[in-house]
């Protein structure tokens, strides 16, 4: 019972099924955004004071 599926249909092999609500049959897939998407990041700086 995902909240975000709430209006999509699926058949008995668990594939969605367009209908008007959902023409594209689309669904919610956490995997493409479960975990880092921009790599290993860094940064650098430099400090100098005036006197």
């Amino acid at each position: 019972n995902d909240p975000f599926d709430r209006q999509v249909v699926f058949d008995n092999n668990g594939n969605p099924v367009p209908t008007v609500d959902n023409p594209y049959a689309l669904t919610f897939d956490p995997s493409y955004v479960y975990g880092p998407n921009q790599g290993i990041r860094g940064f650098f700086g430099l400090r100098y004071q005036l006197n």
